[in-house]
């Protein structure tokens, strides 16, 4: 072990004695840095929010990326796991501390610090894509057979309560709240409902119950139910056709990246003259550093860009 990682786990060490004797919790200083850098521009008097707003100036990257995070854990009831995951990227971070200090390279320490950080977000991102796909097929089963139950029964609790069995987690747990609800607690339908339609953040979903509400008021609507049902249906025939096509500068970006980082492990066997000059001078670490930062500028930007399709490309906007 290198004297630089011993002396950086000593700094840790000692940093950790600190945290212990002032009782200190790591996770809630993490936490709370997290917020400030979050909340850091509301700070700002009200002129200079003004002309932020007049200016359209957007947030710094992190800012964004963690209200984008935020979101995304909203959308997918997972709320919760925040905390754990700004404490995901402090680890991270570290790594990447370590990481750069092992290679002696220290250039690559804000670089591979600041990069590692935003791994556990973008892992987020990239998982919500597979989530909400999964959660389009279960939708379109549900209201499908849902839909089919209440044309046939002209009641549409119970529609739903004789399909739950056929209905998979997390949209079983929206209908499961609502027959509760309606068992329990109230019998105003339309404004159960109501309430129902906030739970899932799918237009077609809240297109489809607002069209249940007015077939509350108006028996003969009910045959407008089927077609929107069948959007869902387009949606993922759609969806399988374009999916090669939205994945595919993720997949070939993760190709590239093999193929980059490859060649220096292949450099050591090939010229090792070369390999030393790359990972030993100054010349060849500020290489190695500007491909790192490279590699997490296009990874961002190509994540960016990496979004299902949703009801707004149905509906021509």
């Amino acid at each position: 072990m290198s004297l630089n990682i011993l002396t950086l786990t000593a700094f840790f060490i000692f940093v950790g004695g600190i945290f212990l004797y002032f009782d200190i919790s790591p996770f809630d200083l993490v936490n709370e840095l997290f917020k400030w850098i979050e909340n850091r521009n509301k700070k700002k008097n009200i002129s200079q929010q003004i002309k932020d707003i007049n200016s359209k100036k957007r947030d710094s990257f992190f800012v964004s990326l963690i209200k984008e995070t935020k979101e995304l854990l909203r959308v997918t009831n997972k709320t919760e796991k925040f905390s754990n995951l700004c404490m995901g990227s402090f680890v991270c971070m570290i790594i990447g501390i370590y990481l750069s200090v092992y290679m002696n390279n220290f250039y690559l320490i804000p670089i591979l610090s600041i990069g590692f950080a935003t791994l556990p977000f973008q892992y987020v991102k990239l998982t919500s894509l597979e989530y909400k796909k999964a959660i389009s097929n279960e939708l379109e089963v549900a209201l499908s057979v849902i839909t089919s139950s209440y044309i046939r029964s002209d009641n549409m609790v119970l529609a739903i309560r004789e399909n739950l069995s056929y209905i998979k987690p997390p949209i079983r747990n929206v209908f499961e709240a609502f027959n509760m609800q309606i068992e329990f607690i109230s019998s105003d339908i339309p404004k159960l409902l109501g309430e129902m339609r906030e739970k899932i953040d799918d237009d077609i979903f809240r297109e489809w119950v607002d069209e249940v509400i007015s077939c509350q008021h108006n028996r003969g609507l009910k045959s407008t139910l089927n077609p929107i049902v069948s959007k869902l249906s387009d949606m993922k025939a759609l969806s399988s056709e374009v999916n090669n096509e939205l994945y595919k500068p993720l997949n070939e970006f993760f190709g590239m990246l093999v193929i980059v980082y490859i060649n220096f492990p292949l450099l050591y066997f090939l010229n090792k003259d070369w390999f030393k000059t790359l990972m030993f001078t100054t010349p060849g670490k500020i290489v190695i550093s500007i491909i790192v930062v490279i590699t997490f500028i296009s990874f961002s930007g190509i994540m960016k860009h990496t979004k299902p399709i949703d009801s707004s490309i149905l509906n021509g906007e």
